[in-house]
């Protein structure tokens, strides 16, 4: 059974990263002005196979992985990152300019590192900020705690001096 599940785990990992790099190689595609045929005359493939292979169902992309890139003008690895868009496009309006030239890929991953980085330094801000209200909460449950001891112990007095009346 955790055989199973670890390979569904990485087969459900690989669909996902397949995704990911499908999606950039259509979407470059279109933002730099490219056709289906363009690109398949130049894998030397018919339109039809390489449309196969843009919408998945074409289970080798491996094989043309690196030869689509090298048209798109990109290293293969920057089509595998998930918001390789955000990272070679500064900004929006650049997104819609035909790229012309050539993607430094380190320049591309160290920009990637540092949006990761970032992420990172917000996430563990925003854990602080957690861990802190936790406190200031649990500093407020033993007040509550404390008020809610003086009323039972109030309670239980004025019961005692009842029953001592009776």
């Amino acid at each position: 059974m955790l055989i199973f599940s670890a390979t569904m785990k990485k087969t459900e990992e690989n669909y996902y990263y397949k995704q990911i790099i499908l999606r950039n190689i259509k979407k470059l595609r279109l933002i730099s002005g490219m056709s289906e045929e363009f690109i398949s005359s130049k894998l030397e493939i018919s339109q039809g196979f390489y449309s196969k292979i843009e919408a998945g169902k074409i289970n080798n992309l491996n094989s043309y992985w690196s030869q689509i890139a090298k048209i798109l003008a990109v290293p293969p690895l920057v089509l595998a990152l998930p918001d390789c868009f955000s990272i070679i496009f500064e900004d929006e309006s650049a997104e819609v300019k035909v790229r012309k030239k050539k993607v430094n890929e380190n320049e591309i991953l160290e920009k990637y590192y540092n949006l990761l980085k970032e992420k990172d330094l917000a996430r563990k801000k925003h854990i602080r900020r957690l861990r802190n209200r936790i406190k200031i909460l649990n500093k407020e449950i033993n007040s509550l705690k404390n008020i809610n001891n003086f009323y039972e112990f109030e309670m239980k007095n004025l019961k005692t001096n009842i029953d001592d009346k009776n």
